[in-house]
């Protein structure tokens, strides 16, 4: 029997307290609904902090197809050692203003800061 408590770590089977706040789900599967980066990087232009926000929206979609935050953690720690990390997002939504994708760039980054800061 497989211990789901240390290998599974997808949004649905995590215990309440070491869930990222979940995406609206899909009506009908009830899947967590992915992340629509275009990554034209159009957001990137205004972003204050410079975060690698395409990549991070990238990142923040592999989680919810499954990937284990273990494996997730170093691709995170290499994205943000240059930049900054993802709890830095003061929140400003500057970012959100140049997405053509309307994606709510600041809700997902600060996921990702519940993830993995």
């Amino acid at each position: 029997m497989i211990d789901k408590t240390t290998t599974d770590t997808r949004p649905d089977t995590l215990p309440a307290a070491q869930r990222a706040i979940p995406d609206k789900e899909n009506q009908s599967t009830g899947a967590a609904r992915l992340i629509d980066c275009a990554g034209c990087r159009e957001c990137l232009k205004d972003c204050p902090l410079n975060l690698q926000i395409p990549k991070l929206m990238d990142l923040y979609n592999e989680y919810l197809e499954g990937a284990a935050v273990e494996n997730l953690s170093d691709v995170y720690k290499s994205l943000t050692n240059d930049t900054g990390k993802a709890g830095d997002c003061a929140g400003c939504r500057v970012c959100e203003g140049s997405c053509k994708n309307h994606v709510e760039i600041a809700d997902t980054v600060h996921k990702l800061s519940a993830l993995f800061d």
